[in-house]
């Protein structure tokens, strides 16, 4: 028997929400959850102005960031 639980299929805005930290980043776009821990442990000396804007936003929704395409907007 694994000894982590399997991730489940859905997480309420309220779980993201609690996600919300440098050393645990979650953010929701597109109706996906996506957890960017790894991406800021790897950037971790990236400048600030890089990193700021995920850390402001850790927990919550970024869907307004981009077009519908994906672009950055």
């Amino acid at each position: 028997m694994p000894d982590t639980l399997p991730r489940p299929k859905y997480f309420t805005p309220t779980q993201v929400s609690q996600h919300n930290t440098k050393e645990d980043c979650w953010v929701s776009w597109n109706h996906n959850v996506y957890d960017l821990t790894p991406l800021l442990e790897t950037h971790e000396n990236a400048s600030k102005e890089l990193i700021e804007p995920i850390l402001r936003n850790a927990g919550s929704d970024i869907s307004a960031w981009f077009t519908k395409d994906g672009d950055v907007s």
